[in-house]
């Protein structure tokens, strides 16, 4: 395979040619050039299968080289060599076809012989669609799912002292942000890229990316011979990653560590180890890096025994209107999360959601508070933004009586069952009458009106969602006849269901 280098700098082309055993590896050397305008002469003479080029360079820089090699239709594999400070640079590159990229002070012929180790995928690719990934990720990826079926010596590490990092980019939500949406790939392949910058130096490693969000490190240390060595070179690679991470692309990263295993049957429970004590993020959101603790069995078990007697209680007052009870026992079971960090980040988000479905009345703001919640990144977040919702709800509502307040709760959870005025009445020991009047003088509307408006609600959602018959979501949100139900849907939303759930195809 024929390599032309391109930069302006003597000194890096000779450091490119010299730092690894091109000739011994399959590659040759086919020609240099100091400028863009002699790179397209060679490019075009030598046919080089790579392009090693610098972006800036006298007459043509590299990103008039590449926007020449895409309007010349030149077929060649292009990796780009930049300053820390060209990331805008090599954005564009990528942009215009660049398949990779190396910051020039810490680059060498190895890395770069490493990263063209994707050209001869993307050749294999060519001729087989169906051979989407290198064999080395396709080894680690199975090994990380517990299978044992690979072949010895398709991975760098070994069988002793092997550890498995998950590395978790923070606040994604907001990081994403940065970028357009053509542009999101270039998160995960910079990020690889300087992940592979820093663990270069480490000889028994594999890197695998799951996600633009996550990414897995697994390395091992076959030469060590004591457990707090090999946790010391642990320690110190994961605060060197998590600093270079921050200082090159100001970007917070996660660490969870598992604890040390030495066969490849057990990397499937460090795996999980690594994500368990990665959970641990959520709640103490200044720290960085967390090693994998072995939790107490009877202890954990109790934990959420008393979580659940805590969530069985916050939703018994909210559906009983008692909100500043709800925001007392609230305060403490903030405390209690503190304390025992027994609900992961997603379970507790669902738990909240379940909550503010309750207290909310309307499902645009429902939505919204859902997506929120959905980007935060830390328990205190979490805890602040549910408490000042309940704060609110209950000042929101501080006009209204205790009754008009369980009424309200009581249509929220049980909108789907027969409610009529005798029914409230006798839940709440008042007589029909007067529950009409105070509830027609508080709400400056008919409750009979506001039932049917919190059903027609939930029925769009169920004809734009599931794949449910009309009379079955007339059913679903209490009506016990389909043409009562489309009588008051057409009332209400000016078109009958079946021409409401063709509308929103």
């Amino acid at each position: 395979m024929k390599i032309l280098i391109v930069d302006d700098e003597p000194l890096v082309r000779v450091g490119i040619k010299s730092s690894y055993d091109w000739e011994g590896n399959g590659y040759e050397i086919a020609g240099e050039a100091e400028d863009g305008e002699k790179a397209l002469r060679m490019i075009e003479e030598v046919k080089p299968d790579i392009v090693i080029l610098d972006i800036k360079m006298p007459r043509l820089d590299g990103l008039q080289v590449l926007e020449e090699i895409q309007q010349r239709k030149i077929e060649t594999y292009v990796i780009v060599l930049s300053s820390f400070d060209d990331l805008d640079h090599v954005k564009k590159a990528m942009k215009l076809g660049a398949k990779d990229y190396f910051h020039k002070p810490t680059m060498n012929g190895t890395l770069i012989a490493e990263a063209l180790k994707q050209f001869k995928v993307d050749q294999v690719k060519a001729g087989d669609s169906d051979n989407s990934a290198t064999m080395a990720n396709g080894a680690l990826n199975e090994l990380l799912n517990g299978s044992l079926d690979i072949e010895k010596g398709m991975l760098a590490v070994k069988e002793r002292n092997l550890s498995v990092l998950l590395i978790k980019v923070k606040n994604y939500s907001q990081v994403i942000k940065r970028y357009q949406n053509d542009d999101r790939g270039f998160l995960k392949k910079s990020f690889m890229n300087l992940m592979k910058e820093i663990i270069s130096k480490e000889k028994e490693t594999e890197l695998l990316d799951m996600n633009e969000e996550e990414y897995v490190l697994v390395i091992s240390q076959s030469q060590s011979r004591s457990a707090q060595e090999c946790q010391e070179r642990i320690s110190k690679l994961t605060a060197f990653m998590v600093n270079s991470i921050k200082r090159l692309m100001n970007i917070d990263i996660v660490v969870g560590v598992s604890d040390q295993v030495h066969a490849f049957r057990d990397v499937r429970q460090a795996y999980s180890q690594a994500r368990t004590a990665l959970q641990a993020a959520f709640y103490d959101s200044a720290k960085m890096v967390f090693f994998y603790q072995r939790e107490n069995g009877n202890g954990e078990e109790q934990c959420l025994e008393d979580a659940n007697a805590f969530i069985s209680r916050l939703k018994g007052l909210l559906s009983q209107g008692s909100r500043n009870e709800f925001l007392e026992v609230l305060s403490k079971w903030h405390d209690f999360l503190k304390d025992t960090r027994c609900i992961c980040d997603q379970d507790l988000k669902k738990i909240y959601k379940g909550f503010l479905f309750i207290m909310l009345d309307g499902e645009e703001e429902y939505f919204r508070t859902e997506r929120e919640i959905d980007e935060m990144a830390s328990f205190e977040e979490l805890s602040a933004y549910f408490t000042k919702k309940a704060d609110d709800e209950n000042e929101s509502a501080g006009n209204l009586s205790p009754i008009t307040k369980n009424i309200l709760n009581y249509i929220k959870v049980n909108y789907q069952q027969d409610i009529s005025l005798k029914k409230l009445a006798d839940e709440f020991n008042v007589s029909p009458n007067y529950v009409s009047k105070l509830f027609n003088k508080e709400m400056e509307r008919g409750l009979l009106d506001y039932l049917n408006e919190i059903r027609v609600e939930k029925a769009k959602k169920l004809l734009n969602e599931y794949p449910y018959k009309i009379y079955e979501v007339a059913e679903m949100v209490g009506f016990n006849s389909q043409v009562h139900f489309n009588i008051v849907f057409h009332k209400y939303v000016g078109m009958s269901p079946k021409e409401y759930r063709k509308s929103s195809l």
